[in-house]
């Protein structure tokens, strides 16, 4: 947790935009301060710097948080700044603490009864997205695509230009499993890279699985209340009977360990080594048979991973041939990342998605500018504005133009023929 006093200059752009503008979006200004206590909540401040913070500062939301304090409630006023802080403060922190709970459990079961395809992009995913949301203090976070491939860790990092398609396609498999819901806010497509609401489902709908007298079972056979409980071999939100399906995740393992660079998909050792390494952490010592049970693996698979995890300092094996952990934290994993020349990946991925976005943004202005340009331009046939870029394209045109294409419209038509001149 943050002790120290807090400083407008130190806060996230999104923070200090909604203390200057953003707290009008509120119908009630009581809702306003909630928010701003989440802002800086989800910073790592602590009580005193943030009721410290909200009674003394002199931002627009200041000066409508004394107001509400003197004249709210029909004039009567609110009482003291300090008080309606510690009180609002208080009930924000509860409701982080609720909603950290329920991001916790969603991602820790889907894990849990994960029987998919073993390559860990999607694992990654997953866990990008609990994430996310985590940082967000929602479980309804909006998100893009470069975010969630940056968090992951997932594709590469040498190509600006790069397809989100993977990206897209995981979450559309997710979106298959009952997991979340994908809400384009009215875009076109399947797919999505400017930012798009993602919405965890902790109780898939159950209309379709819900047994057919009505009864008490369907309370076991479905979800109801229980919160979440996935197989991921069955329809969403319909408990497994019988075998317990195999699983990769056997150990409690936190999102900071599941998302390291060491498990990335291209350079690291990747998300199945990850899961032999959590379950070993949990054995004081355990055999290949062991962890293989455990798992659901092969043994050959096992060994194959446990090898691969020695060789680079994680685990190590006894003469009697058990296996033992060597590195458990994070700190200890950064060194084995570092070895792999991994630490400096995020940095670069997280240049070029900035780079990006950038160059995305300046490309609208370019085409913004010159669709203004083009309602003050007479549409002549030698003055033609190019539907795909938006730009005005003049004399040098008139003569890659045939002589049938004379008039008007037809210049049109002959800029679709002949794209390249």
């Amino acid at each position: 947790m943050n002790r120290r006093s807090i400083n407008l200059a130190d806060l996230s752009p999104s923070a200090r935009s909604f203390f200057f503008d953003g707290f009008g979006r509120h119908n009630q200004f009581h809702q306003a301060l909630s928010a701003a206590c989440m802002h800086l909540i989800r910073l790592g401040y602590e009580e005193r710097p943030i009721v410290e913070f909200l009674a003394d500062g002199h931002t627009p939301f200041h000066q409508a948080f004394a107001d509400w304090c003197l004249h709210g409630s029909g004039g009567k006023g609110k009482g003291s700044m300090v008080s309606q802080a510690q009180s609002k403060l208080r009930a924000a922190r509860r409701k982080h603490q609720q909603t950290e709970r329920k991001i916790e459990s969603w991602y820790r079961n889907a894990l849990r009864h994960w029987s998919e395809k073993r390559s860990g992009a999607t694992v990654r995913v997953l866990v990008a997205i609990a994430k996310i949301a985590k940082e967000a203090g929602t479980t309804s976070p909006t998100m893009s695509l470069p975010q969630i491939a940056e968090t992951a860790g997932i594709g590469s990092i040498t190509n600006p230009n790069q397809s989100f398609t993977p990206v897209s396609n995981h979450l559309k498999k997710l979106a298959a499993m009952g997991l979340i819901l994908i809400d384009h806010s009215g875009r076109s497509g399947g797919s999505f890279k400017n930012a798009s609401q993602i919405h965890l489902v902790f109780k898939p709908i159950n209309d379709r699985f819900a047994s057919t007298d009505g009864d008490a079972n369907q309370k076991q056979e479905t979800m109801g209340t229980t919160g979440t409980n996935y197989s991921l071999t069955n329809p969403p939100g319909v408990i497994e009977h019988g075998s317990t399906p195999p699983r990769i995740w056997c150990a409690p393992i936190s999102i900071d360990e599941l998302l390291h660079p060491l498990w990335e998909e291209h350079h690291g050792i990747g998300m199945a080594a990850c899961s032999i390494w959590a379950v070993v952490r949990s054995f004081s010592f355990a055999t290949t048979t062991t962890i293989a049970k455990a798992t659901g693996r092969s043994t050959s698979q096992i060994r194959t991973l446990l090898q691969k995890l020695e060789r680079h300092g994680l685990v190590a094996s006894s003469p009697d041939h058990y296996w033992q952990i060597v590195a458990k934290t994070i700190q200890e994993l950064d060194v084995a990342a570092e070895g792999l020349g991994l630490t400096t990946q995020r940095e670069k991925r997280r240049a070029i998605n900035v780079a990006r976005r950038a160059n995305y943004s300046q490309v609208l202005e370019i085409r913004r500018a010159a669709w203004i340009e083009a309602q003050r331009v007479d549409w002549e046939w030698a003055r033609f504005v190019d539907p795909q870029t938006g730009e005005l394209v003049s004399e040098p045109f008139r003569a890659a133009v045939p002589a049938h294409y004379a008039d008007a419209g037809s210049a049109r038509s002959a800029a679709k023929e002949f794209p390249d001149r």
